[in-house]
């Protein structure tokens, strides 16, 4: 695996557990029949319906869970290799793939070009290849 692809799980099992966030919500107002009262509807609703979407609700939950740790065990595995970096190539990685900062944030803070960044981004990425391999 490419070390960019490697660093972008983070941010896709992020987005992936967003996702099922506002699916469980979706759920969670299915089962109470308040997406029925948002469209002004008058419903009656039955109790297996409720049932079936507070089951369906349970169990992204449990999924939400189980991805959770997934992303807290990606993290701590991917931290681990990118350590191993100079502190510069480290802390660009970081910011940018933890706390998912675009580079002309990251060049404020180290008060250097866009460009240096960007430079330093590509060599980062080069240095954890290597470590990859």
């Amino acid at each position: 695996m490419k070390a960019k692809e490697y660093l972008q799980q983070i941010k896709k099992l992020d987005t992936i557990i967003n996702n099922k966030i506002a699916e469980k919500e979706y759920w969670r107002n299915m089962s109470s029949g308040l997406r029925a009262i948002e469209y002004g509807e008058k419903v009656q609703t039955s109790k297996s319906k409720n049932n079936n979407a507070l089951f369906k609700m349970l169990e992204i939950e449990e999924e939400i869970i189980t991805r959770i740790d997934e992303l807290a065990n990606l993290k701590k595995d991917i931290s681990q290799k990118i350590e191993r970096l100079n502190y510069e190539e480290y802390d660009i990685l970081y910011m940018r793939y933890f706390q998912y900062k675009e580079f002309y944030e990251i060049s404020e803070k180290y008060k250097m070009s866009k460009r240096w960044v960007i430079n330093m981004h590509g060599i980062a990425l080069l240095n954890l290849q290597k470590l990859l391999d």
